[in-house]
């Protein structure tokens, strides 16, 4: 008795599968748009310094992100061109 409802739903599943029909998240998925992904970029900042860069740039030493650094003044730094 115990071991027919797991089994009851592993077959449920399969027959849902076998006609196409997709199972919905429980969870709602948020909605990123890419505006909202390129002012949360991560980018680089200096103590000192009034530019942020990219991860490869040689001057790039503390993690912020694009909106953080841009709230603060910084400008793009000449040398890595970061967006």
């Amino acid at each position: 008795m115990r071991f027919q409802l797991p089994l009851m739903l592993l077959l449920l599943a399969t027959v849902l599968q076998a006609v196409g029909v997709k199972a919905t998240p429980a969870v709602p998925v948020p909605v990123v748009t890419p505006a909202v992904q390129s002012k949360d970029q991560v980018v680089y900042i200096t103590r000192a310094g009034k530019r942020y860069h990219r991860p490869t740039c040689r001057y790039a030493k503390i993690p912020s992100t694009l909106s953080e650094a841009q709230k603060c003044c910084l400008t793009p730094c000449q040398v890595c061109n970061p967006p």
